[in-house]
């Protein structure tokens, strides 16, 4: 099971890599870790430190939760609009997000 997860999550660093038109060599550098064992975590033959997970998460701008579980990348507003509304705009936003989501089911 671990040897799989570690390929689903190699494969997304690559694909952001690539996106991101960053060489192996380049992300290895900003990562601050070999080439060798960036190819390696690529290939899913390798797992890595959260040390590792985090630079790497730092280096291509996504979340851990994008790199582990596949959650699609936090590109949402919808964080800091939240921190802007008074508890009374919150509780008017949750019920209106609830409407919204139960209309979309």
């Amino acid at each position: 099971m671990a040897k799989e997860f570690n390929k689903e999550i190699g494969a997304r660093i690559k694909n952001l890599r690539n996106r991101s038109s960053l060489s192996r060599e380049k992300l290895a550098e900003k990562a601050e870790i070999s080439t060798q064992f960036l190819a390696d975590i690529e290939s899913g033959k390798k797992g890595m430190s959260v040390a590792t997970l985090y630079k790497l998460c730092n280096v291509l701008h996504v979340s851990s939760d994008y790199l582990l579980f596949g959650n699609h990348e936090n590109n949402s507003i919808i964080p800091d609009m939240i921190k802007t509304l008074n508890e009374k705009q919150l509780r008017n936003a949750e019920k209106l997000l609830e409407c919204f989501i139960h209309a979309i089911k």
